[in-house]
Parts: C-alpha cells; sequence; structure tokens
C-alpha cells in the first residue's frame, strides 16, 4: 500500500465515520486521524465524491457530507468553522 491514502480509502473513511450530529471538526479530526499523511483539500474532495457514491442508498448520510464538505471548505477559504 502507499503512503497517501486514495480518495477511495478517504471516501471509504468518511461514509464509516460520518455519523447524525457530527460536526464537521469531529469528522475532519478523526479522518485526518486515519489518513495522517491527507490534506485538508483531499478529505473535502472525497467528501464530495462521497456524497454522489451515497445519495441513492442512504440520503441523510449523503446530507451530512454535503454540509461537511461546504463547511470544511468554506473554512478553508478563511470563512465559517
Amino acid at each position: 500500500m502507499s503512503k497517501h491514502a486514495t480518495d477511495v480509502e478517504i471516501q471509504a473513511t468518511l461514509l464509516r465515520l460520518a455519523k447524525p450530529g457530527m460536526s464537521t471538526s469531529a469528522l475532519m479530526r478523526e479522518t485526518k486521524r486515519a489518513h495522517p499523511k491527507a490534506k485538508k483539500k483531499d478529505i473535502i474532495r472525497a467528501a464530495f465524491a462521497s456524497i454522489i457514491a451515497i445519495a441513492d442508498a442512504d440520503i441523510e448520510k449523503a446530507r451530512l457530507l454535503q454540509n461537511f464538505a461546504l463547511d470544511a471548505r468554506g473554512a478553508e477559504e478563511g470563512g465559517g468553522a
């Protein structure tokens, strides 16, 4: 396995960790713990990809990941959480 997690691996982690009521910072922290070499940008990109992958099967998880991705991206760009 390579040193860096792939988008698919990060997506799988996000889908496993995301729980209703979980804050953006908690999900980011837990994802970084699982993938310490992943950049915030990589995690956000994987979250957006996860929304597409899960939308038909689990709309609540898709909404949670959408909120996470938007909040995290906003924080990265200098505003929000």
